[in-house]
């Protein structure tokens, strides 16, 4: 990933704590956080103070948003995992966010229920079209990380929909829900599910990821692939997918 210069600034100044139990691969999250950056760059955005991310992990991308976001207020930062939960409040005491971001459990929604709305939702939550079964018989393993953080259902995109189509509901009149998967569970039905939900999509970023730097997506191909998707190659005979990240802006 190559950052413009205020993206890396502040991603070389976090400090952060790590844990065996936690996702800690940071490829979509990267892409998510300069693609989100370049749109506001571009689009002169300065009205954001309240945001939301569903699915924190460690809580790497919203530690980041403070400093490329300088209006933002409050961030409010959910994961269902226990051991999510526990590093994320260690890294944001580690970085002195406290006063910002405020850590929280619970699925999706459900720990915001009774807030005011959200300038900015978002998400790159597990979306790998394989069940939790499938992913214990791939890796041979109960390894509770890969199962939490990739799991997306049969088609994969059980919790992308449900994320686009409740959003509405939790943004602002300004507010933006942005979220970011691959191409194995397709780009066009998250722009149609976006427009059926009120929001207007934009495809603010996308990146090519080589199937050969992943591992489940790499021992799943076989399911992927009866399933109708086709990786590509590159001039050098290299398996990739891509990585895109959608915005929804809500439409008033």
């Amino acid at each position: 990933m190559t950052y413009e210069k205020p993206v890396l600034t502040y991603l070389s100044k976090l400090e952060l704590e790590h844990d065996s139990n936690v996702n800690d691969s940071d490829y979509y999250s990267d892409l998510l956080l300069q693609s989100l950056f370049n749109f506001l760059k571009k689009n002169n955005f300065n009205s954001i103070k309240r945001v939301l991310e569903i699915g924190t992990g460690r809580g790497y991308i919203s530690l980041v948003l403070p400093n490329l976001i300088p209006s933002i207020e409050q961030i409010i930062a959910t994961d269902v995992d226990h051991y999510a939960i526990l590093l994320a409040t260690q890294n944001v005491q580690l970085n002195r966010l406290g006063h910002k971001i405020s850590i929280r459990t619970g699925s999706l929604f459900e720990p915001v229920e009774r807030e005011q709305p959200f300038d900015l939702i978002i998400a790159v939550p597990p979306q790998l079209p394989l069940s939790k079964s499938q992913i214990k018989t791939l890796l041979n393993s109960s390894d509770t990380y890969h199962i939490h953080t990739s799991s997306g259902g049969e088609s994969g995109r059980m919790l992308v929909d449900q994320i686009i189509a409740s959003s509405y509901r939790f943004l602002s009149p300004v507010g933006m829900l942005v979220i970011a998967h691959s191409d194995i569970i397709g780009f066009e039905k998250t722009e149609d599910l976006m427009r059926r939900n009120g929001l207007v999509p934009q495809l603010i970023g996308s990146k090519a990821k080589l199937l050969k730097e992943t591992t489940l997506t790499r021992l799943g191909k076989p399911i992927f692939e009866s399933g109708g998707y086709s990786f590509r190659q590159n001039d050098f005979g290299e398996e990739y997918f891509n990585v895109g990240v959608f915005l929804g802006k809500k439409q008033n």
